[in-house]
């Protein structure tokens, strides 16, 4: 059995993406993670 795991950290990135090409390469069962991350103000 194939395991993956994709995971985005960043709003460019795309999950589904990662998903589709583990499906592709016949993983069978998936790890999947959406980190939302705090956008950084930039202090004065």
């Amino acid at each position: 059995m194939k395991i993956g795991y994709a995971r985005v950290s960043k709003e460019e990135q795309h999950l589904e993406r990662q998903v589709d090409a583990l499906e592709a390469y016949g993983v069978e069962k998936k790890l999947l993670k959406n980190i939302q991350v705090p956008v950084k103000t930039a202090q004065a």
